[in-house]
């Protein structure tokens, strides 16, 4: 209940900032595309969540498009390919000699991901300047499977969520040029809701990411 008062006071945020900087968009009015690309670090919560225990790296990439409304506040959409998951270890019998060993196992996601978000610039002089951003994500379902050492991959695509919303907030640091802003930001996000459609396990995909960019302003 909370997440979703969460996503209901976002969007009235967003009105209200954006009316109050109305009368300085008129001075600041450019966009910014730009690529970002980096290390993602995938987890599982959920009531089922410690089956995979452990967390996963992966990498992930993309590109964005941010508007600048004025000098404090931009709107800005991400589109990003990364891969979610978890790792965790489970039982394996060996029928030939009787032994039950223990056998890695990895549940890999790979999604596209959307993601629009606000973006917060703090009054900061000089061309150092740090931002607060935060948002929801949309992951439409690319391959699902599942992977134990020693076996075939399982392939659990049917199972899983064609799409799911979530949240991402993050910080980030930018170094403004004349016209490119190179920078690294911090991003954790995390689904609404379980993306496994069967009821016998409640798993939820979170992210922490560390992302490399430069964006353009055309």
């Amino acid at each position: 209940m909370k997440l979703f008062r969460g996503c209901l006071v976002l969007p009235l945020l967003v009105l209200l900032t954006v009316g109050a900087e109305v009368s300085k968009a008129a001075k600041v009015r450019q966009f910014d595309v730009g690529l970002r690309a980096g290390l993602s670090l995938a987890s599982l919560g959920g009531e089922n969540g410690d089956m995979y225990e452990n967390s996963r790296t992966g990498l992930l990439g993309g590109g964005f498009v941010r508007y600048r409304v004025s000098n404090l506040v931009s709107l800005e959409t991400d589109v990003s390919y990364l891969r979610k998951g978890g790792k965790g270890e489970m039982l394996v019998a060996d029928y030939k000699t009787n032994e039950i060993t223990t056998a890695e196992n990895v549940l890999v996601l790979n999604r596209v991901v959307v993601t629009p978000a606000l973006v917060f610039t703090l009054p900061v002089k000089g061309q150092i300047r740090p931002s607060l951003l935060g948002g929801v994500s949309v992951a439409f379902a690319g391959s699902s499977q599942i992977e134990v050492e020693g076996f075939e991959p399982v392939d659990i695509s049917e199972y899983t969520k064609s799409t799911i919303v979530g949240y991402v907030v993050g910080v980030e640091l930018a170094y403004h040029l004349e016209s490119t802003r190179v920078f690294i930001d911090l991003r954790y996000s995390r689904d609404t809701g379980d993306f496994f459609e069967p009821e016998s396990f409640e798993w939820i995909s979170q992210i922490m990411s560390i992302g490399f960019g430069v964006g353009f302003e055309i």
